[in-house]
């Protein structure tokens, strides 16, 4: 867990990315395998307030949502994140999107 953070961290710099999950023990994993990255757990569906105060000013968001939630989710997401952050690139990363 929070290999997808790991990496972004690597191209953007660990002060550069937050890592966001709704599990408590993914979180706690990856503090454990990350500690020098930021974790926060939220459902970023259930608190989008806390979600856009996070990516406010972001030039970049990686949007991970893996199998845990179907596709439907984004369109609820998405417009909360580009409308108050406005980031020139929105990567989104969902086993029910891939083909």
């Amino acid at each position: 867990y929070g290999d997808a953070t790991a990496l972004m961290a690597t191209a953007a710099g660990a002060d550069n990315v937050l890592g966001l999950d709704v599990g408590a023990k993914f979180i706690a994993a990856s503090k454990s395998k990350f500690p020098a990255l930021r974790f926060e757990q939220v459902d970023a569906l259930e608190d989008p307030a806390f979600l856009v105060q996070m990516t406010a000013g972001a030039v970049n968001v990686f949007v991970d949502i893996g199998g845990v939630r179907p596709a439907e989710a984004l369109v609820r997401l998405l417009p909360a994140i580009a409308k108050t952050s406005a980031p020139r690139r929105i990567v989104i990363k969902s086993e029910e999107l891939a083909t």
